[in-house]
């Protein structure tokens, strides 16, 4: 597997990670948990971020977004 596979990897399983984490805020039953699944949902947003960051640096990379009905921007 190349690097770039690796990354990519990784890339989605780290969203798959946040989208884990944000269906279990979603149905926490307890306000008390639910700060500390938005402090875990922000940190995996950052680190998302900051590998989409590297693979367009890296790879020359670009994510495209969508626009949702509402107008604002979902990534694809």
């Amino acid at each position: 597997m190349s690097c770039l596979e690796k990354s990519i990897n990784e890339y989605h399983q780290l969203k798959i990670d946040l989208l884990k984490v944000v269906k279990r805020l979603d149905t926490c039953p307890y306000d008390g948990q639910k700060g500390m699944y938005q402090d875990i949902a922000r940190c995996y947003s950052n680190e998302v971020k900051e590998l989409q960051k590297l693979l367009h640096r890296k790879y020359h990379l670009k994510f495209c977004y969508d626009r949702n009905e509402d107008g604002s921007r979902s990534q694809q």
